[in-house]
Parts: C-alpha cells; sequence; structure tokens
C-alpha cells in the first residue's frame, strides 16, 4: 500500500508549521531542492551523522523522487556562486553610476557658481527658452492654432493682454 501525506499539528497554526510551509512552496523548475535543515556546527572529518527519512508528503501521483543532499554554503550563496557573484556585479555597477551622477551633478553647480560665462550663457539661453514660451502663448491666444505669423516673431510686439 503506497501511503503519503503527513498528519498536520491542529494546535500549531499552518503559518508556523515551517516543513509544511517549505514544501508547498511552489518551485520554479521542475528539478528543485528544498531546505529542510542546517547544521548550525562545524563538522569535522569521519565524524557521523544520523539521519530518519518519513514519507510525510506524498509524491507517488506526479513520479516524484525525494532524495537527501548535503551540501555546503558559502557566503555567495548555495551551491552555484553565480548568483551572488551577479548580484554583487549589478550592486557594484548601480553604486559607481549613482556616485558618477551624484559627482557630475555637483561639479556641474560648482561650475555655475563659480564661472561668470557660463552663468551669462545659461541665463540668456533661459532667457531664450522663456521668449519662445511667450510667442507659443500669444500663438494660441491669437488662434493661430500654433502657427508663428511673422508678427508673432517680432520681438517689439508687446503681448496681448490676458482675456
Amino acid at each position: 500500500v503506497l501511503e503519503g501525506g503527513a498528519t498536520l499539528d491542529p494546535s500549531i497554526p499552518l503559518s508556523e508549521q515551517k516543513d509544511l510551509i517549505v514544501w508547498m512552496r511552489t518551485a520554479a523548475l521542475p528539478t528543485f531542492r528544498k531546505l529542510y535543515g542546517k547544521i548550525e556546527q562545524d563538522l569535522q572529518p569521519n565524524d557521523q551523522i544520523l539521519v530518519t527519512l518519513d514519507n510525510n508528503y506524498n509524491t507517488y501521483s506526479f513520479n516524484g523522487k525525494k532524495k537527501l543532499v548535503l551540501s555546503t554554503t558559502s557566503w555567495l550563496g548555495g551551491k552555484n556562486d553565480f548568483l551572488g557573484i551577479a548580484y554583487l556585479t549589478v550592486g557594484g555597477m548601480c553604486f559607481f553610476l549613482a556616485l558618477s551622477f551624484t559627482v557630475s551633478f555637483f561639479s556641474l553647480q560648482f561650475i555655475i557658481a563659480l564661472s561668470p560665462s557660463f552663468k551669462a550663457a545659461f541665463s540668456t539661453n533661459m532667457l531664450a527658452i522663456e521668449e519662445d514660451k511667450r510667442q507659443s502663448a500669444t500663438a494660441r491666444r491669437n488662434g493661430s492654432g500654433g502657427f508663428l505669423s511673422d508678427e508673432d516673431l517680432s520681438l517689439d510686439t508687446p503681448l496681448p493682454a490676458p482675456n
């Protein structure tokens, strides 16, 4: 008789039954590993580990297999260092870009504050932008549909009073 499935302890809420939570978490790939536990102490060569396996969760319906894997982890993560290295690389690049953007922003502010010629050129450019905005507003008020007439391009023409 093939049986599977453990009985849950009704005195413990489901949200606190960690073995069930780990087992029920959906895996992304058809072959997967699910962490059952950790050995929190250093093992010496020739140390013996006694493991008792119980068939608590059924895998017969989908021809699943259960295996015991003892593995080590490094400071970068689990069995594959690629993901840890990728995270460190992307994080380092983000930090470098943030630092370079910050330095360029503050250096531009410093140049603007100290350079009168840059300040004059910048203010002249801003005046041209403001004049362009005024001309666009005048064209909309005159009903030219966004196209400027020769009168609108004249800098001597005063702006009409708002309605």
